[in-house]
């Protein structure tokens, strides 16, 4: 089944809080035609992925989260996609893209991993003290498994900084690994996968945080919808 992995986590995570998810998989190439169709769900997830076959619908869907403030945890090519969206329409870097899509893009906020190969297995990461990443992990380092041939480029740490999107973690060489809108309820990136650290018994803690702030965000819609329902 498609996204398996990503759909048990997020199951897990709500039931290790005594809760329960409503997943919906939602094509991303309708995203594209009109993002608009995300505005009945709580929280999104824009999903990993490989190749440019639907990626302009998960930048869409990242603008849509950013904008409107809804949670949104972006894992892999959702990353990407999320990253990208922020340096094309908040720090104005047009056409900027990933190396994946366009090598001689003139702004590669994705490149090839150095050297141009798979990056896959458990690997470090150092999380800023201070981040909203920080205060879900409870730590400042983690052990991530990885699949990817792309990494965030942090020639472009500072821009993102100053527009208000922080790399909130890197590896041991300093490549960013993980990126947040601190001022966003969630907005984070994450090039690794924490899907697959998910277990029956245990819920990555990325996961439950996500599930945590989308709760909240469900009992906020339906309360909304019952003052609607009250008034005359």
């Amino acid at each position: 089944t498609a996204y398996q992995s990503l759909t048990d986590a997020l199951n897990t995570a709500a039931l290790l809080k005594g809760k329960a998810v409503a997943v919906t998989l939602v094509s991303s190439a309708d995203v594209e035609k009109d993002p608009n169709i995300l505005a009945d769900y709580c929280a999104i997830v824009i999903a990993p992925g490989f190749g440019v076959r639907g990626f302009e619908g998960k930048v869409a869907a990242a603008k849509y989260a950013r904008e409107n403030n809804v949670p949104c945890l972006m894992i892999g090519l959702g990353a990407q996609a999320g990253l990208v969206e922020f340096a094309r329409d908040v720090c104005h870097m047009t056409g900027a893209t990933s190396q994946e899509f366009e090598q001689n893009t003139p702004y590669p906020v994705v490149r090839f991993v150095e050297p141009n190969m798979l990056k896959k297995g458990a690997f470090p990461s150092m999380i800023t003290a201070g981040t909203y990443l920080n205060k879900i992990y409870g730590d400042t380092t983690a052990r991530e498994r990885h699949r990817h041939r792309f990494d965030f480029n942090g020639q472009y740490e500072q821009m993102f900084l100053k527009n208000g999107l922080v790399f909130a973690a890197h590896s041991p060489t300093g490549v960013p690994e993980a990126f947040e809108i601190p001022t966003h309820k969630f907005f984070i990136g994450t090039i690794y996968n924490p899907e697959y650290r998910s277990r029956l018994l245990y819920t990555h803690p990325l996961f439950a945080e996500f599930v945590k702030v989308a709760a909240t965000e469900a009992s906020k819609q339906a309360k909304h919808k019952q003052d609607d329902a009250e008034c005359p």
